[in-house]
């Protein structure tokens, strides 16, 4: 079923229709078979097995997922004769690693080799089949170094990197763990997602129905990410009515959890609160234990939002003890995850620290090394936020250290934000601003756009004659996404007022701002207080020019500040001015607004 453990983005066209037909082939295959699941990015592999993870796939089929390290493949072979057979349907044992190219090489050909040597063995004693992960490299290898294994009924899977290299996957938040960041500017438009399931609108099929269901579902996410959660919603409702017609509870419980997602963060929360119940029920009706578990991390964080820690606590509790019960070692570490990060925020430090030493003793068992990194990460903001920066600097190391193993350059760039930040409250400038602009250019190199906004505005707020250049690229992201809106008004009132309510570029930043917060911000809890605080500074524009209060409107109809696409065009050309040759990133991978 659909948990809500980060959003799957865009992989591409084709690599949209390899996932589609791929879901298609677990959920219909028969007898033993073999799988290649295979890509040269590691997170896009990383995505591939997230969704494969929560999401519905129709039919019987069980996923038994687990994590080799590249020089230890070999030992494949007694993970897949220790599999046990489901009581009914299908269980296809999934296999991935990750590290260097050299080592990955060197470790599938030793794994393939010996699968290939005990490959009656291994047919005879593999549940239903098996998935390998990898780079693309393991096709030939397993065609040139194990014959007989490559001439079992296989199915190969190839999953292009996305264009000029985007990651499909969210960046971590740059101060903050938990709630990932998306990428609209990397996914197909609603509209896109929409038509092809409307392709399938008068289909007698159920498979077809079915895959109607699961386009709306990706237009829905699309349209959210967007910024369009009424749309969203409508096509979550049409795929839910599809998953009712056919009885597949699996299917109505993810998009209840969609739904309620999108009323979490437009802050109605006793609604999602019902959604999520109802998915509960559903969960329990049909035993789906990882995804009941699932379900209750998704109220708990919501919860602890809101401040009900108590009520947050135990249901994470419950949580856990699913996890335990089903051997779920990565969900069980990820929640440890999740309530030590709260509890941090409570000033609990000794019990969060102990919670997440505990749930990196999980991720080391699993080989988790990004995991790994991000618990360190996490643990040393706390400490250096307590004052123990040495300490602090020593697990920011050691996380940096585990991100270059696995090339993580997002997880390098966070590591390196935090550190920026130690310096700059040890009174660092010189040396906070370097390695805010290290993270920078890492963040536009892998185009985690948000996270770059941030340590954008992170340089802006500091001095120096660049510091609105800064400002200006974090202001020039905003036009082309949807940054948050509290964010967003930020960046622009220290846009202003570092380069003067009198200048032209402060006005149409002024304008673009408020027809940002009327857009953008209607759907949020504090879309008048935004509002607001935009014309506040639209105000202070005016009375810079002896604008009275009085003629305010006609001066706006006359200098064409009602008209957003003038003003964000005029406001792009002002920016792109004042950024000059200080990009920190290749603006020209963008399309034109």
């Amino acid at each position: 079923m659909e948990a809500e453990r980060g959003t799957p983005l865009f992989l591409g066209k084709s690599g949209e229709e390899q996932f589609s037909l791929l879901q298609d082939a677990l959920a219909i295959g028969q007898g033993f078979e073999l799988f290649f699941v295979c890509g040269n990015s590691p997170n896009i592999l990383k995505e591939v097995v997230g969704r494969l993870q929560y999401s519905h796939i129709s039919g019987d089929t069980h996923l038994d997922m687990f994590y080799e390290d590249p020089k230890d493949l070999a030992r494949l072979l007694e993970h897949l004769l220790r599999a046990e057979k489901p009581p009914k349907g299908r269980n296809i044992i999934t296999a991935r690693s990750e590290g260097r190219e050299a080592e990955l090489r060197a470790g599938w050909t030793s794994g393939l080799v010996v699968l290939n040597e005990q490959r009656n063995r291994l047919i005879k004693a593999c549940p239903s089949a098996l998935l390998l992960m990898g780079p693309p490299h393991i096709l030939l290898t397993a065609q040139s170094r194990a014959p007989d294994l490559w001439s079992v009924r296989a199915s190969v899977f190839l999953f292009p990197d996305i264009a000029e290299g985007m990651s499909p996957f969210p960046a971590r938040n740059v101060f903050r763990d938990m709630e990932p960041d998306a990428l609209p500017h990397a996914l197909k438009e609603g509209e896109y997602y929409q038509d092809l399931a409307d392709a399938l609108e008068g289909s007698g099929s159920k498979a077809e129905r079915l895959s109607r269901a699961r386009l709306l579902g990706s237009a829905a996410r699309a349209w959210f990410l967007r910024g369009n959660p009424r749309d969203a919603l409508l096509a979550f409702e049409k795929a839910r009515a599809i998953y009712e017609d056919y009885g597949d509870l699996n299917g109505k419980a993810g998009i209840l959890n969609g739904q309620a997602r999108i009323y979490s963060m437009q802050g109605d929360i006793a609604r999602a609160m019902v959604l999520w119940e109802e998915s509960l029920r559903l969960e329990e009706q049909i035993g789906d234990v990882q995804g009941k578990a699932a379900t209750l991390n998704n109220m708990a964080w919501v919860l602890a939002q809101q401040g009900d820690i108590a009520r947050a606590m135990g249901l994470w509790e419950e949580s856990l003890k699913l996890t335990e019960k089903i051997g779920d070692v990565q969900g069980k570490a990820a929640t440890l995850h999740q309530m030590a990060g709260v509890l941090a925020d409570q000033g609990d430090i000794a019990r969060a620290m102990g919670l997440w030493e505990e749930s990196l003793k999980l991720k080391e068992q699993i080989g988790d090394v990004q995991g790994k990194a991000a618990t360190l990460h996490q643990m040393a903001g706390v400490l250096a936020q307590q004052g123990d920066i040495a300490r602090a600097v020593c697990l920011w190391e050691e996380s940096l250290k585990l991100n270059e193993q696995i090339g993580d350059v997002k997880g390098k760039a966070a590591t390196l934000a935090n550190m920026a930040w130690a310096e700059g409250k040890n009174g660092n400038r010189n040396k906070e601003r370097d390695l805010n602009i290290q993270a920078a250019r890492l963040l536009g190199a892998c185009k985690a756009f948000f996270d770059l906004a941030t340590v954008l505005g992170n340089l802006g707020a500091g001095g120096g004659e660049d510091a609105a250049a800064f400002l200006g690229q974090a202001l020039w992201l905003g036009l082309r996404i949807p940054l948050p809106a509290e964010n967003a008004l930020l960046y622009s009132s220290t846009f202003i007022k570092k380069t003067g309510v009198a200048h032209r570029a402060a006005l149409l930043c002024a304008a673009a701002t408020l027809f940002f917060m009327q857009q953008r911000g209607k759907d949020t809890p504090k879309a008048a207080e935004y509002e607001k605080n935009a014309f506040a500074l639209l105000r202070q524009c005016a009375k810079a020019r002896n604008i009275s209060p009085e003629r305010l409107e006609i001066w706006m109809e006359e200098e064409r500040l009602n008209d957003s696409s003038y003003v964000i065009s005029e406001f792009k050309k002002e920016l792109e001015k004042r950024i000059g040759d200080r990009w920190l990133f290749d603006p020209a991978g963008f399309p034109p607004l």
